[in-house]
């Protein structure tokens, strides 16, 4: 199975769909970055709830729940979005790539790095000394070839 085959996977009712534009692999967002009106609801329910549960031991200062509640759900919400970004495919992230090229392309070269990893049997050393060997055995511009090198 190819690396095309296994892009084909989607999601059940995603927020955004859209391209990667990097590798051009349909890509599925699952959340929102702000939140909805149906998730103020539940918040304000929640809120409702815990500050009259807790109102016997902490008095007036339980009305501060909402606020709590409502921070950690924005802090959750933005987590999960920032971890949805980044394609699985080829690691393109592109808030970085807004905030910085640089960042991003070296980003996209980790998450090859980590996804095929060089072989183990050769060293390092011995990797670039194979690639001088391969350098100064090229054929000069003229035509003629070193014959120091074999």
């Amino acid at each position: 199975m190819s690396v095309v085959d296994k892009r084909v996977f989607r999601f059940k009712d995603p927020v955004l769909e859209f391209y990667c534009p990097l590798c051009r692999s349909k890509r599925y967002l699952m959340y929102r970055s702000k939140l909805s009106k149906k998730n103020y609801l539940q918040l304000l329910i929640l809120s409702i709830i815990l500050a009259f549960g807790t109102y016997p031991w902490m008095g007036e200062r339980s009305f501060v729940w909402p606020l709590v509640v409502w921070g950690g759900a924005e802090l959750v919400l933005k987590i999960f979005f920032r971890k949805n970004i980044p394609c699985p495919y080829c690691g393109f992230d592109a808030t970085w790539y807004k905030k910085d090229v640089r960042v991003a392309k070296r980003l996209v070269a980790e998450f090859w790095k980590k996804k095929m990893p060089v072989e183990k049997n050769v060293d390092a050393s011995e990797g670039a000394n194979l690639s001088a060997t391969r350098s100064a055995a090229r054929p000069a511009a003229d035509g003629s070839v070193d014959s120091s090198v074999r």
